[in-house]
């Protein structure tokens, strides 16, 4: 039996209930390991959030969300805190931001890593949930069959890159001929993101959301990724077009009211800008920091 104070020990004990299955006191035994350490561990933290997942039926709690995003802050590319972190994402509603997280680790994950399975069959019971093809979704060498991977097990780096070179070029290709296929087009998306080719992913999404103008999802990741490529100054007039469509289907999306509060402010629209605020800090917790900043972004405006 571990001592009180026996790091290793809670951790033991810990993975001893998670083998058997027994969730609840596996998430008490690394919680314990954890006090003992007094900080972040990637392996205990991640190992705990993921007890505490099971032990709640699967479903991604605030703690455990918490505990995965520390672990991935300590340990980038982490792929147990990635693959639950996009649960996450799907369980809060966007089904379609998960499956293109899921899909960005299927990408970078080797074959036959222990995780891939779990991966593959989220990728396609998500997919089927929403009503949409897995295959765009289902990429990388770790989804390939076992004949497909032996056809690029001789290839040179060189080769393998002028291969996805191919294949990316056919799908942009086949895409202008198939303008509305608009899991085409977030494939595409996908795929230039992978390839670093940020300025043509956000063009391939913009042309998913432009043949699916009413769908919040599709987008949400049309104004993540233009915020990913945002380094500051005035917002771009594509974003802040993209943000306007979205306040209108999602009124308490936070990223569009706080952003579209930003370029509010800088045109000299005051009021537009507190009306967005004022709805952005109804939305957060009297008292949080975040609350507190909108309050201070508040006051910082010209009295009426």
């Amino acid at each position: 039996q571990s001592q009180a104070d026996d790091v290793d020990g809670w951790i033991e004990l810990g993975a001893r209930y998670a083998m058997l299955r027994r969730w609840g006191e596996a998430s008490a035994a690394y919680a314990r390991a954890i006090g003992l350490i007094g900080g972040v561990d990637p392996g205990v933290t991640g190992a705990w959030a993921e007890a505490t997942v099971n032990a709640n039926q699967g479903v991604v709690t605030q703690d455990a969300r918490l505990g995965f995003e520390q672990t991935l802050e300590a340990r980038p590319g982490d792929p147990r805190a990635r693959y639950y972190l996009a649960l996450a994402t799907a369980q809060a509603g966007d089904g379609l931001a998960a499956l293109q997280q899921w899909s960005d680790l299927a990408l970078e994950s080797p074959p036959g890593a222990s995780w891939v399975p779990a991966l593959r069959d989220r990728i396609e019971r998500v997919a089927d949930e929403l009503g949409v093809d897995p295959a765009p979704y289902l990429a990388g060498p770790s989804m390939m069959d076992d004949e497909a991977l032996a056809s690029i097990e001789d290839m040179t780096e060189e080769q393998r890159a002028a291969m996805i070179d191919g294949m990316v070029s056919n799908l942009a290709a086949r895409l202008e001929d198939e303008p509305e296929d608009v899991a085409g087009w977030l494939r595409l998306a996908n795929a230039y993101r992978v390839q670093g080719r940020d300025t043509e992913a956000a063009m391939a999404l913009d042309q998913a959301a432009l043949h699916a103008p009413d769908d919040p999802q599709i987008l949400s990741q049309l104004v993540d990724m233009l915020l990913a490529d945002w380094r500051g100054g005035p917002l771009p007039a594509g974003l802040v077009l993209a943000l306007e469509r979205l306040v209108v289907l999602v009124p308490d999306d936070p990223r569009a009211l706080l952003f579209l509060g930003e370029e509010a402010e800088s045109s000299g629209d005051v009021e537009r800008a507190r009306r967005y605020w004022s709805d952005l800090q109804a939305l957060l917790e009297p008292g949080s920091v975040e609350y507190e900043a909108v309050g201070d972004r508040l006051d910082s405006l010209p009295a009426p």
